[in-house]
């Protein structure tokens, strides 16, 4: 279960390089565990939490039912971690503008290394 207020941390292994992250802490909890559809979403974005050093951008999570909520999450994001630290279920990339920068474009050869989209597992 969890606390919808809880926050997560962790890592994720993009193009062999290994950033850390935030997840939850803004009302309906951390992403949930499972399997998801990573596709791109927006190259370049400039939403409030969602950028950090003039460096924003997302990526598409598919969507995952969350018995903690009982509910269907949708809008799920790879973004940056760009205000106070912790999403609304998204996965928040911790670090400066070139932190940022190199996650973006370690997603690009990812995602072009696998056709456009990837599997990602949460645990």
């Amino acid at each position: 279960a969890g606390d919808v207020d809880q926050m997560a941390s962790g890592h994720i292994t993009v193009n062999g390089h290994t950033y850390s992250f935030n997840s939850g802490g803004n009302g309906l909890g951390n992403l949930p565990a499972g399997d998801y559809t990573v596709t791109p979403h927006m190259w370049s974005r400039q939403t409030e939490g969602m950028v950090v050093d003039g460096v924003g951008w997302s990526f598409a999570l598919s969507d995952k039912f969350d018995p903690r909520v009982g509910k269907l999450r949708d809008q799920l994001r790879i973004h940056p971690d760009g205000a106070d630290p912790g999403t609304h279920g998204c996965i928040g990339i911790v670090g400066n503008g070139a932190i940022q920068t190199q996650f973006r474009e370690d997603m690009r050869a990812e995602l072009d290394r696998n056709g456009g989209s990837f599997t990602l597992h949460v645990g």
